[in-house]
């Protein structure tokens, strides 16, 4: 599909050096939620919050940790617990 859509386009390096995320819950098979988002997975992925993407860095694990919520200033600071 992916292929399909680019064409003839040549696929570009990651010349930013960036890192996907494509956070998602557990897929879990409910008939009215499977009515709403069409399959399970693309369920999870949806409440997952959706997929971003972040610069490399020294702080790139603590930024996704934060981005996801398992990392914060007041609660959750602690790194080795996130």
């Amino acid at each position: 599909l992916v292929n399909q859509c680019a064409g003839n386009k040549s696929w570009e390096g990651n010349a930013d050096n960036c890192a996907f995320l494509l956070p998602f819950t557990k897929p879990t098979r409910t008939s009215r939620k499977m009515n709403t988002y069409g399959s399970s997975q693309n369920r999870a992925v949806f409440e997952g919050g959706g997929p971003f993407i972040l610069k490399d860095s020294l702080e790139l694990t603590a930024q996704a940790l934060m981005k996801l919520g398992f990392l914060d200033n007041e609660l959750n600071a602690d790194f080795s617990e996130a």
